[in-house]
């Protein structure tokens, strides 16, 4: 499985640059600066083209992995304690230290750090729809001999020494793998994601919404609407938390609509079932029931084809 090794500085922070225009680390995207753009220019895209910003900087959408969100729309967000710590457990992989996060409405933004930025590799094999690298992150530079651009070969080995597949392992995040990426990896990433799982490891202690741990209850508002606050403490798969933030955002007073709302328009994602090898769409693999609402398929057996 062939990558392309991009050398450079993960960054969390740019000094003297106003908050309203700083930095948002969470924990399955992060900022970096490669050595040089050429390399990432040249990787196949979904689309779009590769979204640099400041420095030449773009960020990397962390393959395969899902944290819980902090900060849909900047505002809506799951389980806050448990998605700051998978975003701090990212940045201490990375080998950032002494981080202080600003009060609210900004606390997603670093107020101090030992560390605005630090060295750090990305394996990368293509840009996603939004602009974004998607790749597996690692602290340093593991391959000191290899040059800025060139091929790396992917085996078990490697990918146990990433972020990524460390994070999954320890059950800080959920998977959500893409048809982008190699079989063989996504096997063996399922396999420590399902270990973690059934360890009741890191999030899993308090998750909902699956086929174990069954279905999440939103708890309607005091004028018995329920708005995404009904899901501020979900610790759910983050991609359907993200359907349901989109769906109540038009105005829903209930559930009653959703799989309807999901199947008439753009956010019904085609899926690859591997347990049973069937097409789907994420629709098809929902069930809601009154308030309730949960997956009839672990994350790990789903592949989403790239929009």
């Amino acid at each position: 499985m062939d990558y392309t090794l991009l050398r450079g500085h993960f960054v969390i922070q740019f000094v003297g640059v106003p908050v309203s225009e700083n930095l948002q680390p969470d924990g399955d995207t992060i900022r970096f600066i490669p050595e040089d753009t050429q390399p990432i220019k040249r990787l196949p895209r979904q689309g779009k083209a590769p979204d640099f910003k400041r420095e030449d900087s773009i960020n990397v959408r962390m393959e395969a992995i899902d944290a819980l969100e902090t900060q849909v729309d900047f505002v809506k967000h799951q389980h806050m304690a448990l998605g700051k710590h998978a975003r701090d457990e990212l940045l201490r992989r990375l080998g950032f230290t002494g981080t202080v996060w600003r009060d609210p409405p900004n606390s997603a933004k670093v107020r101090r750090t030992d560390n605005a930025r630090l060295p750090g590799t990305v394996l990368s094999n293509g840009v996603d729809g939004f602009g974004r690298l998607i790749g597996f992150a690692y602290e340093g530079n593991p391959w000191p001999n290899r040059e800025h651009g060139s091929t790396i070969s992917v085996d078990d080995e490697i990918l146990d020494l990433s972020v990524n597949s460390q994070l999954l392992e320890d059950g800080h995040v959920y998977p959500i793998f893409y048809g982008t990426l190699p079989a063989p990896l996504r096997e063996s990433l399922a396999t420590k994601s399902r270990a973690a799982r059934e360890a009741d490891k890191g999030l899993y202690k308090l998750a909902k919404a699956d086929p174990e741990k069954g279905p999440f209850t939103a708890k309607p508002n005091a004028s018995g609407i329920v708005t995404w606050k009904s899901f501020d403490k979900s610790v759910i798969w983050p991609k359907l938390f993200r359907r349901l933030a989109l769906y109540l955002k038009d105005g829903e007073p209930d559930l009653d609509g959703f799989d309807n709302w999901l199947r008439a328009g753009s956010s019904n994602d085609k899926i690859l079932r591997l347990d049973t090898q069937e097409e789907v769409t994420l629709a098809d693999v929902i069930e809601v029931d009154g308030l309730s609402i949960q997956l009839t398929v672990f994350p790990e057996d789903l592949v989403i084809e790239p929009a």
